[in-house]
């Protein structure tokens, strides 16, 4: 409807969240009105998620900062 779409990617922990990540903003990184980031253990492993996809972003020239939602399952992400 708008050209925006919203991409729940895998949990940080899987051996392929960079690989997916990669592909999905390589694919629709200007499109991305946000990326989900689901279960994340830790802040820690968060910021890890977060700076993944910030390096994602530059590797394709997206231009702009791709929002974030974290789904939050475990009380030791927060």
């Amino acid at each position: 409807l708008h050209g925006r779409v919203g991409v729940r990617v895998l949990a940080f922990e899987h051996p392929k969240f960079e690989d997916l990540l990669d592909v999905v903003v390589g694919r629709a990184g200007a499109r991305l009105a946000y990326l989900m980031i689901p279960k994340p253990r830790s802040a820690d492993e968060l910021a890890r998620a977060c700076a993944a996809v910030d390096q994602a972003s530059r590797r394709h020239a997206i231009g702009r900062d791709i929002p974030l939602h974290a789904l939050v399952e475990s009380p030791g992400a927060l």
